[in-house]
């Protein structure tokens, strides 16, 4: 598996809410906070 990146940009809550719209369902609360809080992607399994 590759390291993170140096630097994690978080996901602006538009986008979130985006995605949520696209999918017609609200994203889990863990990974809502994960794309708002830690980062937009980089993360989880390889």
């Amino acid at each position: 598996m590759e390291p993170l990146p140096a630097t994690l940009v978080p996901a602006a809550q538009e986008a979130v809410e985006e995605a949520e719209r696209a999918v017609g369902l609200p994203v889990p609360p863990l990974l809502r906070r994960l794309y708002l809080e830690l980062g937009n992607g980089g993360f989880g399994p390889g």
